[in-house]
């Protein structure tokens, strides 16, 4: 995400596309890059969703790129990248996105029972 008030925005540059960008108004149904005032707000309008699935964060410094992807409300997130799905990671979102992983050592997970057994020593 970058902001027009952002100093730390790095390569990416600032600003954003309108939401009514007919483009994004077709493709994401009005939900695309916008404008946003702060991280917070970045962060508010990113969250104001049913879905969950993956989120991007572009910018130039690598600790507020984490920052913000750890407040993100998805499965995934991809920070000056956009190819997230990997063979050995955990695909899947939260909300409407889904439930649960698939792939990596937690997609294994969701195939498995765990049961706890307690034996009294003998």
């Amino acid at each position: 995400m970058t902001s027009r008030h952002d100093p730390d925005a790095g390569q990416h540059g600032a600003g954003a596309v309108a939401p009514d960008s007919s483009y994004y108004a077709g493709a994401w149904g009005g939900r695309g890059p916008r404008p946003y005032e702060d991280l917070d707000e970045a962060v508010r309008i990113a969250n104001h969703t049913d879905f969950g699935l993956a989120g991007f964060v572009l910018g130039g410094s690598l600790q507020r790129c984490l920052d913000v992807a750890d407040r993100l409300e998805v499965g995934m997130v991809g920070i000056n990248d956009f190819a997230i799905a990997l063979a050995e990671a955990p695909f899947g979102g939260i909300k409407h996105s889904g439930f649960g992983r698939e792939g990596g050592a937690e997609g294994v997970a969701e195939f498995t029972v765990v049961k706890y057994i307690n034996v009294a020593p003998a």
